[in-house]
């Protein structure tokens, strides 16, 4: 075989065995710019742009909680007693502006020669009734006014003579309290007002008996206590509650003159008499009252 020959025969050999080899499949790098090797390969397309994009951001932390805070166990609030039904709310302070009606038994002591003409000692007992109303308030201080009323009596008949006395008082009492506790105040009082008097004088020999009226200014100074009775309970609140009273004082009249007629008519066959005249009376002298009240 001819040398040329050969030598085509193996090219076609080597071109063949390039081709079937795996290595053949990739492309052969191109020269670099400067020839001397392969290029680089180029950055993949996912690479960030900048170094702030290419670092990950934190994950942020959670929350610390102090040591101290975290070793105290836990504070709970307390828990309330369950109500009872029949518990009442706390009281509040107690009230002071009282509406008092009082009634009881007053005896005063008249010392009044004038007196004696119908009684045969100096006790007059009369049936007395009040009723007031608080006008200032300041704190545990009241001052209060109303309306009062006294009516009694005496009659004699150990001398021959059948006399009665009827003697009314009228009074507008004005009061000054100081309340020591709820249940429990003191209390000045000045009464000024007028007293009538209502005489009567018969003999046998008369055919009727001597009557007359007589009017005096009257005026009463007393101090007492009142003391709370029941219910002691919400003295907060206002309700009917029982109170005793006590009181001592002092009553002042002036003297009433008293000219006592027989109310005869004038044209009566025996014609009318002269009014005979009587001692003027006074009412004054020591008195107690004890009376019961309520207050609202």
């Amino acid at each position: 075989m001819k040398p040329v020959h050969l030598f085509s025969t193996s090219l076609v050999l080597a071109a063949l065995g390039l081709f079937a080899s795996p290595a053949a499949a990739q492309e052969t790098p191109e020269p670099g710019p400067s020839g001397d090797g392969p290029a680089p390969l180029p950055a993949p397309d996912t690479a960030p742009a900048s170094q702030e994009e290419a670092t990950p951001a934190p994950t942020p932390a959670p929350p610390t909680v102090p040591t101290a805070i975290a070793a105290a166990p836990p504070v709970l609030a307390p828990v309330p007693p369950p109500i009872e039904p029949d518990r009442r709310a706390a009281d509040g302070p107690p009230r002071y502006d009282l509406v008092r009606l009082n009634a009881g038994l007053r005896v005063g002591y008249v010392p009044s020669g004038g007196f004696d003409t119908y009684a045969t000692d100096d006790v007059l007992a009369q049936f007395s009734v009040d009723a007031t109303y608080p006008l200032l308030v300041r704190g545990k201080a009241v001052l209060a006014a109303g309306l009062g009323w006294d009516v009694g009596g005496r009659s004699d008949g150990a001398r021959g003579f059948e006399t009665s006395l009827t003697a009314h008082r009228l009074s507008v009492p004005i009061e000054g309290r100081y309340h020591f506790a709820p249940w429990l105040y003191g209390f000045g009082k000045l009464a000024p007002g007028a007293a009538i008097m209502l005489v009567s004088v018969k003999d046998g020999s008369m055919p009727a008996p001597l009557t007359d009226t007589g009017w005096a200014f009257s005026g009463d100074a007393s101090v007492g206590a009142s003391i709370l009775v029941a219910p002691r309970k919400r003295m907060d609140k206002r309700s009917v509650r029982i109170w005793v009273t006590p009181e001592i004082g002092y009553a002042f009249t002036t003297n009433a003159p008293l000219s006592a007629t027989l109310d005869r008519d004038e044209k009566d066959v025996l014609g009318s008499d002269e009014p005979t005249k009587l001692r003027s009376l006074a009412l004054s002298g020591l008195f107690w009252r004890a009376s019961v009240g309520l207050t609202f």
